[in-house]
């Protein structure tokens, strides 16, 4: 029998509704054999942020939830917006509801449900209080609601810039590769009404490299490292995820120029933020003990501020140490490419850079990635950064 509609002057809750914020990562086809066998893999670690809050990692299928979620807010904000008969309506609001689905059906197929052999979903949802107005599109009206999102969005924009990266650490040496498009997009979501969104702005897929059959991916090491970290306290990662931010931003800059910047000013961000007090005498202890290999020739301080490079040799110096705090075994020749990096960097900064297909965004990119996650990995095992 068909549940009687809420009175509209008496609405009751929503019941179920949730708000959330989606990552999209794709898996080329060119590595995977079987995945026609291999069923949907979901990992979800509750109650991260706040009592009732779930954080998901879902390897599978295309995410239908976020393109179904993508189409609903866009025909529903045309619809509202816009003209329509549904207005005249001796009941508007079903007749709108009518109106939203007759758009859906003419819109298509989102692009990146398509092109891809596998896709990596990240969500972090919250359960919210919604009155019901009855209705199964644009359901959230409150500005309350829309408060809410905002701060959601923030919220939960720092915490999946996090959670990407512990996925990144937990992956290897495997690495996401192109950021397509990289917001913070929060979304109302509830059994038997449509995805709604304030919309002011866009969900959007990362692709990811691999390398082998994609059921060898470390399922169970992600489990573990997000459970992990659920108990770090968010202090300790802020400097680091205000540069994960814009690692994922370099990501998905086209123009060379622009990642390049991107990725340096998070590698700057990172060094600035991982080396403390606690780091410099970590570092000194060790050299007491062992120097071989290490780049000691960049711990050398600079004396004094009227040296027109000061500011890059002191940001040389602290690269110096984070490397041999993080790396030992590669600390010397990533100090020698950081100053290939840190020249291009000052070249532009002087006006004299090349072109932009010379800008070394890769090498950039692939040097702050890996020591990014590498700074994630020491929260982990509870070191102070």
């Amino acid at each position: 029998m068909e549940q009687p509609e809420p009175e509209r002057d008496d609405p009751t809750l929503v019941q179920g509704a949730r708000i959330c914020v989606w990552r999209v990562f794709g898996i080329n086809n060119d590595y995977l054999t079987s995945k026609a066998s291999a069923p949907d893999w979901t990992t979800e670690i509750k109650d991260w942020l706040a009592s009732g809050d779930s954080t998901t990692v879902t390897v599978g299928g295309p995410p239908t939830l976020v393109a179904d979620a993508m189409n609903a807010a866009t025909a529903t904000m045309l619809t509202s917006f816009g003209g329509g008969e549904w207005r005249k309506a001796e009941d508007p609001l079903r007749a709108r509801d009518e109106a939203i689905d007759e758009s859906l059906r003419n819109r298509g197929r989102p692009e990146f449900l398509d092109g891809q052999g596998l896709w990596v979903t990240l969500q972090i949802s919250r359960p919210i209080e919604v009155p019901d107005t009855g209705t199964r599109y644009a359901w959230v009206t409150s500005r309350e609601a829309l408060r809410f999102s905002e701060e959601f969005e923030l919220e939960a924009g720092r915490h999946l810039d996090a959670v990407a990266a512990y996925v990144s650490h937990a992956l290897g040496d495997m690495r996401f590769d192109r950021t397509l498009v990289g917001n913070n997009l929060a979304y109302f979501i509830a059994p038997g009404k449509m995805p709604f969104s304030f919309g002011r702005s866009q969900v959007f897929p990362v692709t990811v490299s691999l390398s082998r059959d994609w059921k060898s991916l470390p399922v169970a090491e992600i489990t573990n490292t997000l459970e992990a970290a659920k108990s770090v306290p968010p202090r300790t990662l802020k400097g680091i995820s205000s540069a994960a931010r814009l690692l994922w931003l370099a990501k998905a800059e086209e123009d060379a120029l622009r990642r390049f910047l991107f990725a340096f000013v998070g590698l700057e961000l990172l060094v600035n933020a991982f080396v403390t007090s606690s780091v410099r005498d970590e570092v000194v202890s060790l050299l007491k003990i062992e120097t071989s290999g290490l780049p000691v020739e960049g711990l050398f301080w600079p004396t004094t501020h009227s040296d027109k490079d000061y500011p890059w040799r002191n940001l040389a110096f602290k690269f110096s140490l984070m490397t041999i705090a993080l790396s030992r075994t590669t600390a010397a020749d990533d100090v020698e490419l950081f100053k290939m990096l840190n020249k291009a960097r000052n070249s532009i900064a002087h006006g004299s850079a090349g072109e932009s297909d010379a800008y070394p965004s890769r090498e950039c990119i692939e040097l702050f990635d890996r020591y990014l996650t590498l700074a994630y990995a020491r929260t982990l095992s509870g070191k102070k950064a």
